[in-house]
């Protein structure tokens, strides 16, 4: 399965994107594709927005958030005359589509940003036409369709960060909200003891290895970051065979079964004093954890989507020493999440690496490690 991308350090722009071809080309359609999901809907529109003005290299257009989901033939009278739905050429895709963005950008009405996820579906390209159907089975009815068409891709892609993309939309879509969590009053202070780096997982659904045949084991022992830091800045980090991991389910009762269970694993290990690292959802499941008296000395997020409004999705200050965040720019896979990229200012401070887009997977990787000199943090 393909899992080699290049770093992107500078972002093509849209709408001008959409004449390139090209690796770097197709993960600036996607961004736009995803972003326009985020627009257009008031839970997630502020974040999107906030990300891009902090990040002037890659402008989205001001689309307003829809006041109900587009119907096929609400978004066929909005293109009537310019597009040919629901299929459009591959030869003639580039042009269109690049017609659509452009017209987002000067009229940026929810109906003309429905229009240009609509061409998204026809790419030649599948991690942009996947990017297309996350924010189609956001908001286009029915909605059923869609995600069957999501659910396709995914198991005929041979592209990590495809399913990365999807199964990411599939769980979300797949979850209920819960509105609140029981919520234990947290210990105080920290505990003493003999120093050592633990590795935490992030979101892993369950099929992730059978599917892909690449099972991960970059925070295990023996595994990619592991060994960088076991062997380098870390020695101390965690390496006996009773190392902690959870299933990496997306749900908010995943992450509160693997929180307590984390509790329990330093309950069980009183004689450490922690510092963690962690991937993704990881993050939020760690921080959860700490209302549950898990203390920290030190906690890195690594890439972790940001739901600071949601029930225990921010850090116990009273059982963490210091909080850090270290991100890409416009994390697609994040973006797919609906999450945030970027914490509210004056809460945890973040160092964003000069990267763009992809992968989600590039802050643990240990070649990221050593060329942006990540060891300092930690």
């Amino acid at each position: 399965m393909k899992d080699d991308y290049p770093l992107i350090e500078v972002p093509l722009r849209a709408p001008e994107a959409f004449l390139e071809d090209g690796l770097f080309a197709a993960a600036a359609q996607a961004a736009f594709y995803l972003a326009l999901g985020s627009l257009l809907d008031r839970r997630w529109r502020d974040e999107v927005l906030t990300s891009a003005l902090h990040a002037e290299q890659y402008p989205l257009p001001r689309v307003p958030p829809r006041n109900e989901p587009f119907t096929y033939e609400r978004i066929r009278n909005a293109g009537r005359g310019r597009f040919s739905f629901p299929f459009v050429p591959s030869e003639e895709w580039r042009k269109a589509a690049f017609e659509a963005a452009r017209t987002t950008f000067e009229e940026p009405t929810p109906e003309n940003a429905g229009v240009a996820i609509e061409l998204g579906l026809s790419s030649p390209n599948q991690l942009v036409r996947v990017a297309a159907l996350v924010s189609a089975g956001d908001h286009f009815a029915p909605h059923r369709f869609f995600r069957r068409e999501l659910v396709r891709e995914l198991v005929e892609t041979e592209d990590r960060l495809v399913a990365e993309i999807a199964t990411t939309a599939l769980a979300r879509w797949q979850t209920l909200p819960v509105e609140s969590v029981r919520q234990a009053a947290p210990e105080s202070g920290h505990r003493g003891g003999q120093k050592t780096c633990l590795i935490v997982n992030g979101t892993m659904p369950p099929s992730w290895s059978i599917h892909t045949g690449m099972p991960d084991t970059w925070w295990r022992p023996g595994g990619d970051l592991h060994d960088y830091l076991l062997r380098g800045s870390r020695p101390d980090t965690y390496h006996a065979p009773d190392f902690y991991e959870w299933e990496g389910g997306y749900s908010l009762f995943a992450h509160e079964v693997a929180a307590k269970n984390l509790v329990h694993w330093q309950s069980c290990h009183e004689d450490l004093a922690l510092d963690v690292i962690t991937h993704s959802h990881g993050g939020n499941m760690t921080m959860m954890a700490t209302w549950w008296g898990l203390q920290i000395d030190r906690l890195l997020l690594l890439s972790c989507p940001v739901h600071w409004g949601a029930p225990m999705r921010q850090p116990c200050l009273a059982n963490v020493g210091s909080v850090q965040s270290i991100r890409i720019q416009f994390d697609l896979v994040i973006l797919a999440d609906r999450g945030g990229q970027r914490f509210p200012p004056g809460t945890i401070p973040e160092h964003v690496l000069p990267l763009w887009f992809v992968s989600h997977s590039t802050t643990h990787k240990s070649a990221t490690w050593r060329s942006q000199a990540l060891d300092r943090f930690i």
